[in-house]
């Protein structure tokens, strides 16, 4: 929020340097979130599958509870 505030000054290359920022940010947190989740999904499918957490294309003999 505090770049979007920034991006109303009347200098053009601190407004600038606002908006883009204010972007990135906002990309960024977006891009996290959904990252996140669908790393869970993948580890939960991981776990129902029995397979292991670093080579996971391994299968074990454990039962998960």
């Amino acid at each position: 929020m505090a770049f979007l505030v920034g991006s109303l000054t009347k200098m053009p290359a601190l407004q600038a340097f606002c908006v883009q920022a204010a972007i990135a940010i906002g990309f960024n947190f977006l891009f996290q979130i959904f990252t996140f989740v669908v790393a869970l999904i993948y580890d939960e499918e991981r776990r129902s599958k029995g397979r292991m957490d670093v080579l996971c294309c391994i299968p074990t003999n454990q039962t998960t509870s």
